[in-house]
């Protein structure tokens, strides 16, 4: 999965898990963060039990090109699938393509408030989405602080 900063690859990975793992495949999640050169486990320790077997590495491009290297033939050796997110090709199968856009901010907004009010209009919100680049990650933190400055300031209105 390729996409920019927070354009929502690590929440789809969070709902593919549990249908994988119902489905019975065994999975082996590695989150990789800034300047994080080297996996945190040796693939090698690793014993998945004979059943179907999948690791995920979110934040791939984090890896040495020499890292990503011995992974990619480790996993294709001991018959390991792997599933990664980055965001820019990184020569794997591209699978799927997160992108963000104001439409899509909006959405989310209305859902998460789920009928409730946010004292924000859409220009606001607009500008907010381009302030934050459009990574909808550090748009949604930005909204809620100001979510709970604007609840806190009405001490009789309804909890979230």
């Amino acid at each position: 999965m390729v996409g920019p900063h927070g354009s929502g690859k690590s929440s789809l990975l969070a709902a593919l898990v549990p249908a994988l793992q119902q489905a019975g495949c065994r999975i082996l999640h590695i989150e990789l963060h800034d300047g994080q050169r080297t996996l945190p486990i040796d693939l090698a320790q690793w014993r998945p039990g004979g059943q179907p077997a999948l690791v995920i590495v979110d934040g791939y491009e984090q890896l040495s090109w020499w890292r990503r290297l011995l992974l990619k033939q480790r996993c294709r050796r001991s018959g390991l699938g792997l599933l990664v997110t980055s965001h820019k090709p990184v020569g794997l199968p591209h699978l799927f393509s997160t992108c963000t856009n104001l439409a899509l901010a909006e959405q989310i907004v209305a859902f998460l408030l789920a009928g409730r009010s946010l004292l924000l209009g859409r220009e606001e919100l607009e500008k907010r989405f381009i302030a934050h680049q459009g990574d909808l990650r550090e748009l949604l933190f930005d909204l809620y602080d100001l979510y709970e400055r604007d609840k806190a300031a009405q001490p009789d209105a309804p909890e979230a």
